[in-house]
């Protein structure tokens, strides 16, 4: 430089070493190639997105180059939390469908400023250090290189006058009543979900969604696996060996089911169709009937002398 003044100050400016920024990239020796600021460039280097190392130096949310180049800094609209919860639910209700009400303690957009943080007699104000951009140039650096606004965080705007009822966070706790269809079918571990009743969205994003998992409280007679119903019925010592027409309950009421002549403890019969229709599907499931023969632990002077006249007449066991 010919100007000893511009000399001195260029002289006594601070450097910065890029090699290691490079080389953390993945980037070789080379030279730039024609890509544009933020957008990375290649020839000699592997591709280096130029928004990455400048955010490494001068924090989150800088950047090189004007307005068209995208930033990381500035709180973009994102969805709420979704929310999840337990219901217990009767058996018999899970297979008929139900409707039904939770009574939900979560975050609900106040009532009062309708979820802007902002009291109802004031407004937004244009952020006075970024004049709404929600970026600001860094000064002294010789390159173009903005960051996001430390004072508005990016939004461009701020709240001088926040709601009292909920301290300008847009939401306030609340006890909900909510109603929930219960589908025919649901089982253990089913989800039920409702859309938008999970917490409020952050900087203007939607609410998440409600989550409610089933759990099945037991039933006196039935269990189930799946699509099919299992039951356990008593049958005497005379059924058992004579054979017999019995009552089985159902989930439809009761029918008549045939006990062949020598059945033993524990023998499983199937009644086809018997069982639940699922959530997804229009095919029912069965429905299982395990009996257990009954052995008295009484019987009277009679029955005592038949049993024994009896034992006479059967073949031995052991």
């Amino acid at each position: 430089m010919s100007d000893p003044k511009a000399r001195e100050e260029y002289d006594t400016q601070d450097s910065f070493d890029f090699s290691d920024f490079f080389k953390q990239r993945g980037a070789g020796p080379g030279g730039f190639g024609t890509g544009t600021y933020g957008q990375g460039f290649r020839s000699g280097f592997t591709h280096v997105d130029l928004s990455d190392i400048f955010g490494d130096i001068f924090g989150e949310g800088a950047s090189m180059g004007g307005a068209e180049t995208a930033y990381r800094g500035g709180p973009m609209p994102r969805k709420g939390r979704d929310v999840y919860y337990k219901m217990w639910v009767d058996f018999m209700d899970a297979i008929r469908g139900t409707r039904t009400e939770i009574s939900l303690d979560h975050e609900v957009p106040c009532a009062v400023c309708g979820g802007t943080g902002v009291s109802p007699s004031g407004k937004w104000e244009t952020c006075p250090d970024c004049g709404g951009s929600g970026r600001i140039q860094m000064a002294g650096l010789g390159i173009p290189v903005q960051q996001t606004c430390p004072t508005c965080h990016g939004t461009g705007r701020i709240n001088t006058t926040p709601c009292a009822v909920c301290g300008g966070t847009g939401h306030q706790r609340k006890v909900e009543r909510i109603s929930v269809k219960i589908p025919p079918g649901v089982d253990n571990g089913s989800k039920i979900r409702l859309a938008g009743k999970g917490e409020p969205g952050l900087n203007g994003g939607p609410p998440g969604d409600l989550y409610i998992e089933v759990q099945l409280r037991p039933h006196p007679v039935f269990t189930r696996k799946g699509s099919d119903l299992y039951c356990k019925v008593p049958i005497s010592i005379p059924e058992a060996v004579l054979g017999a027409k019995i009552e089985v309950p159902t989930i439809d009421g009761s029918v008549k089911m045939r006990i062949p002549p020598g059945t033993p403890n524990g023998k499983k019969f199937r009644l086809a169709g018997k069982g639940v229709k699922p959530l997804k599907g229009n095919k029912k499931g069965d429905q299982y009937v395990e009996v257990e023969v009954v052995i008295p632990k009484k019987v009277d002077e009679r029955a005592k002398k038949l049993f024994e006249e009896l034992s006479t007449l059967l073949p031995k066991v052991r």
